[in-house]
This record gives C-alpha cells, structure tokens and sequence, in this order.
C-alpha cells in the first residue's frame, strides 16, 4: 500500500493539500485512473488488500454488489483501524471535503468519480455479513452526504436565480436531480449499517451536522428526521448527547424558519418522544441537555399536554431530582402543562396537586420531597398558606384518600419549618418582615380549619399537629401579630378530638399539643384537669353498665370500653396525677377485668390495649406511692392496698403473658406496638431500684431479666422493624419508631439488665439505607454509655452477623464506614479518642475470629473475607495498637494449630498491619 492514498494519509508527512493537487491532475489526466485511485482509498479503508484495475472502475454500476463480494472479501485481510486513528481520519475527511466542495464546480462538469465512489459505498453497505465494509460504507457515505449537500446547495441557489433571471435552467435541474439521487442513496445507506460502535459516533455527528446545515433538504420533508429516529433508539451514550445537540439547534428559532421548527416539533411529539425521554432515563449524566430539548417543544404549547400521559408523567418526576437546574427544568415543564404565562396563579392548586401525585404514585422519598418543596417555597411559590391549605381541606373530604391528604400535610410541616426558619434568623440577617407578617397571619387564618379537616385521617391529623406546637408561639410574637383569634380556633379543635378521639396515636399526639401549651396558655391546666375527670368518669360509667349478663355480648359496648381505655390509657401516660378516688376505682375496675380478660372477648388490638391501660394504672399506682410516701412518710390510706405478694402475682402474671407474645411473629404492627411498649414498660418498673423506694407494697415486685428475653426481645422487634413487609396502608413507619424508640429507652434507663450484646441483631441494619438511622444512632450512643466494652462486643457480633449468616461482604463494608463516620461524629464527646474505640473492635473481631470461627469449618472461609473487610480501618488506629494486634494473632494457640494455608492468609494480614505501623 506504499504507493497509495491512505499510506500518505497515515504517514502524514505529505500535507492534504498536496494530495489533492497530485489526485487532481492524475484525474484530469486520465480519469479512469484517478477514479481507480479513490477508489483503492476506500478498500484500502476496509483493511482488504484487493488492488483495484482499470476494468474495475469501468464495470456498471449495477454490478458493484458482485464485485464487492466475489473480489474484495475474498482477499487477505489486515486491520488498519483508520477509524480509531482520530488523526488519520481527519487528514481523509480533508482530502474528500477538498475533492467535493474546493472542486465543485468540476465535480458538477465531471461526477464520474463520485457516482462510482457512491455505488462502491451502496455495494460496502450491502455486502452482508462483512462488518469491515458496511463500517467504511456506512461512515464514508455520512461523510459524502454531508458535502455533497453543500454542493446542492450552491446549485439550488443557481437554480433559484435562473428562474428569476428566465435563464436556461435544464442543466441546474439535471444536476439538482442527480446530487439528490446521490444524497437518497447515501441516507439510505447510513439506515442499513449504524449499529456498530466503533463508527456510530462518527456518523451520527456528521448526519446531525447534516440536519442542522441543511434542513431544508432533509428536515421539512421528513425524510433525514426517519434516520435520526432509527439512531435515537440507540443505547449509546455519545451517539444521544449528539441528538440532542442537533434537536437543540434545530429548534433554535433565531437560526431555523418556521417551517423546521413546526417540522421537528411534530415529528418530536408524534415519533420521537418516548424515545428520546428513555435515552433521558438511561444517560444521567446528559439530563440537563435532554430537559432543555423538551422545553424547547413543551413552550410552544403552554397550557396543554401534547407529550403522552406516560411521558409527561416521567418527565414531571425530574421536580424530585437532587440538583437544581434539573429540578427547575422539569419545574418549569410541569407548569408548561397546565398554563399559560398569563393565568398560572390561578393554577397554583393544580399544580401543586400533580406533584403530590407523582410523590404519592411513584414512592418518592420525603427528602426529594422535601427538597422540592424547598425549591418552590425559594420561588414565592407558597405567597399565601390558601392554596395548601385549601387543597388539603378539599383532598380531606373524599373517602379513602389518606396518602395525598398524608403528603398535603407533608408539604405544610415543610413550609411551616421553612417559616419559622426565616423567623428565626430575622435577627441575624436581613428579610422581608412585612412577608413574614403576611405568611404567618395567613397560616394562623387556614391552619386551625384544615387541621380540623384532617381529623378523619388520624396519622395525617397526628403529623398536621407538629405546627401546633407551643415551642413556635415565642417566634410569632415577634412579629407582634394577634394571636387571641388563632388560639381560641385551635383549641377548639383540639378539644373536640381529646373528647371524640378514639385511636391512640392520634390521642397522644392531640393531648401532648394541649399540656405544652400550660406555659402560653392559662386555662390549659382547667382543661386538662377537666379531661382527667371526663377520662375517668366516662371509663367507670362504661365500665358499671357492663354485667355478667352481657360481659362480651354487646359489640356496642365492648367497643365504648375500648374507646374508654385508649382515653384514659393516652392521658396516663402523659400525667399520673389522676387523684386518689379514681384511681382506687379504676386500680379495682382493671384488676377485676384482668381476672375476667377470656370472657369479654376481645380483639387481639383490644386485648392489647388492655394490657397497655392495665400498665399504665399500675404505673400510676406506683408513682401515687412514691409521692405519697415521700410526702407524708409512707402513710397511704386513702390509695388501694395490697399485700406485696398480691401485687407481685398480678404484676408477674402480666409479665408472663407479654413475653409469652414474643413467640408471635405474626400479629398486627399496632398490637405489636402496644404489647412491645407496655412489656419495656413494665420491665423499668419492675427493675431492681424498686426495692429502694422502701415502699412496703412494692417490696417484692422486682423481676430480674434473664439474658434469653433480651435475645427474644430483640429477635421479635427485627421481625417487625425490618422482616416482615406491610402494606402501604398500614402506616408502619411511625409505629415501628415508636417501638424502637422503647426499645432505646429500655437499655438507657434500665439499670440491671445483665447484658447488651443482643442488641447486634438490631444494630447490624446500621449498614443499610434505612429511616429508622436516626433512632439506631441513639441506641448505639446508649449501649457505649452503658458499657463501652460490650458495644465494641456488639459491633464485632453484627459484623459477624452479616458475614456469616447474611453471606453479604458489601453490607459488612458499608457498616465499618458507616461506623467510623458514627464514632468521630457521635461518640467524640463520650471516648477519650475514636481510634481507640475503632481499636477496640478490631480488636473483638480478631479475638472472636481466632477463638471461634476460624475453629468451624463452614466459617472459616468467611473469616479470612472479615479480615480483608477491617484492613481500610487499620490506618485510623493507632501503631502500638497495631503492634498488640499482632501479638494477639502470632502468639495465640489456635494460630499454631492453624493448617498452612490458613496461617498464610493471617500472615498475610500481619504483614498489611505491620506496613499501617510504619506508615
């Protein structure tokens, strides 16, 4: 290939410009062989070695097909990957670019050449089977395309300006015809072979360069855009970030008539849309780009939907992503949709609602909810609280509509803390106080009436209480705004559910939101006495019309005892001051019922709520004694009276009946909830300190816990926070921290449990993305409060856990980072220093390690994995403690018994912490 094109092309030592002009006159010369000599070009491109006779270029064109397949493939073959060769490529685009558009006006007098370089390309692109030449062929004819359109061009306007002059234009029109027949062939071409990688890029950026360059050959009529179709369904990467660059300008209406515009637009919305939003979907690092061409097309038709339900809808999700332009974009798209410019503010509510849709239908987290809702507060989105607030009053009202109401009030919580963010740094920085003023009046106007609207949806009324809070009344009174009217209308809800309420979460939530208002409020504490009261003589009113003639016969009234006991149940546990009278009546009622629990035949949620009142009195019961015997030296005669071992019986009785549930693996979360609490409850109570209070009645009621409950405890609660699945309807979030909230509570104030190493079960979930990470964060600091030995134990136990038993390397990965980022971010005011307590656990690790699983057969393999999973936590310990390490491994017995393959991998890993000693 010496003495040919493309060895000067590689070479590179002869300019392009050189080559042309020697081609040029060889051509001039003699144009079969200048014909011959481009095309030996193209073959030689292929890689085949078949040298090209004159008789070859003089064959009709018809028979180039044959020729390729009986000539070219059957010859030896050696690759010369030109198209990876970015500067050889440039040099041949050079060259032919030279030949068509520098020389066009011979080319028009002369074509020769270039119709058998055409058909060379056609034959290249059908020779089936021959990646080799449908790559040549497929690049090559994107390449002519382009320029011979350039030379189109320039006739077309000869052309045009024949017909204005009356001058002869047969020959223009003859020449318009053949290059067009020329460009059809090439496009047609370019459709047969673009599937391959190596040159798809290539000739996508040269078809699109096409497109944009000349739109009006290929874009009005529709027949360049069917191509572009066919390489937008393409899975690559460069290949859609091209498309989307071409889409971009042409639909940049300062560069492209109208005609292009509209001709793009429809071809967009009728063929190209799906596709081109799942090349958004697959390709996140193009979604700027992609969001801008959506927006180009979506603008011409504010106010109405023209991409299809399914699209619009996976282009509106866009409004939950993490960044803020992409946001904006889908933002500015979804408000596209539903108005124009001129009436958006009247489509607040519309909005607004399609957005919780999407939330609610495609289980967004309630951070990108967050965040979104951020965005839009930032844009004066939320000027007035009317908007939300009326469309949770009216989202309220329909039946069965719980998670858009839940995700309306998720949206208030946001914009009321982002409010009283803004109140809280009014001093530090400046802002609007008339804005702030106008806001807050607003919610203090809306709030009070959809918070009462919420009250059917208990979970969404329980959240929608957060803004109620009395903690927020000094902020508002900075603002000096009247706040008489809004309390009195708050009240007012409030009291209406702590008098109707019946479901027990909401009750609390309700009751806690009036008691912290005894320091802004006066007559809060007449109210809340006046509830105690109420509470109590309703559950004994109840109680007396319950006889041994229709004890658990009478669904109504089994169903008011129950209401009666989440009432007085929710408010004990807020406030045990419930006064001597009652509580010796209901100490009798609820032991009495105790006795009589199988005749009233309840549900397991009423039985469980049972038990909880029944805590919950005793609980009282004790507290009365405390305070009593503190006041007047343990003189109590107007309290029920038992004999310790009576109190212990009852109390032991209840005891066994709630870990006995531990075996249940099977019940509702809320029954769960109440028995779980009620049982970490009755534990603190019955804890060793009892004893110490000197109180005669209490004297023998204490229960040691015995290590296997904790265990059970702690198998039972990973079952219902983590094992078992619920339905969206269930609600299971709030409830499953409630019992891990107890659960946390239980280890920090129990102060004779025998042990906390149980709680890896619950701890090893630190590894996964989880909403429960907050609360699994203050178990942690609780268990190092407590031991700090035995919370390195329980790290190295759920380290184990997730090895050995999980067989998940990852998980055991991510919990050690995860765990160092806790122990520098939550324990530093608790260790002297992170590394030690990071020390520590290696330290567990390599003992339990040697001691035990290196001695099992099945774990042994899992332990040579443990010990590559710590090495990234060596280097933040400190050298003499890597020293010790190394002690602790080399001089054990169980090393030495070690098989020779076995004692390399510890080796091993003595090496790795003798280099992190040095270093």
């Amino acid at each position: 290939m010496t003495d040919r094109l493309l060895a000067s092309l590689v070479n590179e030592k002869t300019p392009v410009a050189d080559l042309f002009r020697d081609w040029r006159k060889r051509y001039r010369e003699d144009r079969i062989d200048g014909a011959r000599q481009i095309l030996q070009l193209c073959v030689d491109i292929t890689g085949y070695s078949y040298v090209i006779k004159a008789e070859d270029v003089e064959q009709p064109g018809g028979k180039s097909r044959d020729f390729v397949q009986d000539n070219v493939v059957k010859s030896s073959f050696q690759e010369v990957h030109v198209f990876d060769k970015p500067a050889v490529l440039e040099r041949l685009f050079k060259l032919l670019e030279l030949m068509i558009v520098h020389n066009s006006q011979e080319l028009l007098q002369d074509n020769f050449w270039l119709n058998r370089v055409i058909n060379l390309m056609v034959a290249f692109c059908e020779a089936s089977e021959d990646d080799e030449c449908n790559m040549a062929g497929g690049c090559l004819s994107a390449f002519l395309c382009l320029h011979i359109s350039a030379v189109r061009q320039n006739v077309q306007k000869e052309l045009e300006k024949s017909y204005l002059d009356n001058g002869d234009s047969d020959e223009l029109e003859r020449r318009e015809r053949n290059l067009s027949k020329g460009c059809k062939l090439l496009i047609r071409n370019i459709e047969i072979v673009h599937r391959f990688t190596t040159t798809l890029p290539i000739i996508v950026d040269l078809y699109c360069r096409m497109l944009v360059a000349y739109p009006g050959f290929y874009v009005e009529d529709g027949v360049g855009l069917k191509v572009l179709l066919k390489l937008l369904q393409l899975k690559h990467a460069r290949t859609f970030a091209l498309i989307i660059n071409c889409f971009k300008n042409l639909l940049n209406q300062d560069t492209q008539s109208k005609e292009v515009v509209n001709a793009v637009t429809t071809f967009f919305i009728e063929s190209a849309q799906a596709f081109f939003v799942q090349g958004l979907l697959n390709f996140k690092s193009y979604e700027r780009h992609a969001l801008e061409v959506v927006l180009l097309i979506q603008n011409q038709f504010q106010g109405r939907m023209v991409f299809n339900k399914d699209v619009t809808n996976k282009l509106r999700q866009f409004m939950f992503h993490a960044d803020d332009q992409i946001r904006g974009y889908a933002i500015d798209f979804h408000v596209s949709t539903l108005c124009r410019p001129e009436d958006d503010q009247n489509k607040d509510s519309e909005i607004l609602l399609h957005i919780l849709k999407l939330y609610v239908t495609y289980d967004h987290s309630i951070e990108s909810l967050k965040s979104l809702v951020t965005y839009l507060w930032n844009l004066d989105f939320f000027e007035t609280w009317d908007v939300l607030f009326d469309l949770l009053t009216a989202e309220a009202a329909r039946d069965d509509n719980f998670f858009l109401v839940y995700s309306i009030v998720l949206v208030a919580n946001h914009c009321h803390e982002l409010l009283m963010q803004s109140l809280e740094s009014q001093e530090q920085q400046s802002v609007d106080r008339d804005k702030l003023r106008r806001l807050v009046k607003s919610f203090m106007h809306k709030y009070p009436g959809a918070l009462r609207s919420c009250i059917r949806y208990e979970c969404a009324y329980s959240e929608l209480l957060k803004p109620a809070s009395a903690e927020h009344h000094r902020k508002i009174m900075r603002l000096k705004v009247d706040v008489e009217p809004y309390y009195e209308a708050l009240f007012d809800v409030l009291e209406t559910v702590a008098r109707t309420g019946t479901d027990f979460c909401m009750l609390v939530a309700n009751l806690k939101a009036i008691r912290k208002y005894g320091t802004v409020i006066v007559d809060t504490e007449q109210i809340w006495s006046e509830l105690m009261t109420s509470y109590a003589s309703k559950f004994i009113e109840t109680r007396e019309k319950i006889t041994s003639a229709n004890v658990g016969k009478d669904p109504l009234v089994t169903e008011a005892y129950f209401h009666c006991m989440v009432r007085v149940t929710a408010i004990l546990e807020l406030d045990h001051d419930i006064g001597h009278a009652n509580l010796n009546t209901l100490m009798k009622m609820v032991v009495n019922d105790f006795n009589l629990l199988d005749k009233f035949k309840f549900n397991p949620l009423q039985t469980a709520m049972f038990y909880r009142l029944y805590k919950s009195v005793f609980y009282t019961l004790l507290h009365a004694y405390q305070s009593h015997h503190t006041a007047d030296g343990g003189n109590l005669p107007d309290l029920p009276r038992f004999t310790g071992q009576r109190l212990k019986r009852r109390v032991l009785e209840l005891l066994r009946i709630l870990i006995k549930h531990l075996g249940q693996y099977d019940e509702p979360l809320e029954v769960c909830m109440h028995q779980f609490t009620t049982l970490c409850d009755m534990l603190l109570m019955t804890q060793a300190g009892i004893a110490e209070l000197n109180i005669p009645e209490l004297a023998n009621c204490e229960y040691s816990v015995e290590p296997t409950l904790l265990e059970r405890m702690a198998k039972y609660l990973l079952n219902y926070l983590i094992s078992k699945e619920y339905d969206i309807h269930d609600l299971a979030e709030q409830k499953q921290k409630q019992l891990l909230e107890k659960y946390i509570n239980l280890y920090r104030n129990h102060g004779s449990l025998p042990r906390i190493t149980d709680t890896y079960h619950i701890v090893a979930n630190f590894c996964f993305p989880t909403q429960f990470e907050p609360q699994l964060k203050r178990l942690m600091v609780v268990l190092y409060r407590n031991d700090p030995a035995e919370f390195c134990e329980v790290i190295s136990q759920a380290a184990f856990q997730l090895l050995l038993f999980y067989k998940s390397e990852p998980s055991v990965k991510n919990l050690f980072k995860k765990f160092q980022a806790f122990v520098g971010a939550e324990l530093k005011e608790l260790a002297d220093d992170s590394s030690s307590v990071i020390s520590r656990v290696v330290e567990k690790i390599l003992n339990y390690m040697m001691s035990t699983v290196l001695a099992s057969p099945d774990d042994a393999p899992g332990a040579k994995k443990m010990l590559k999973l710590i090495e990234p936590m060596l280097p933040a310990m400190p050298g003499e403690e890597l020293v010790k390490l190394e002690h602790l491994l080399v001089r054990r017995q169980e090393y030495e018994k070690l098989e020779s393959a076995e004692r390399k991998v510890i080796d091993k890993f003595v090496k790795h912490l003798r280099k992190c000693a040095d270093a």
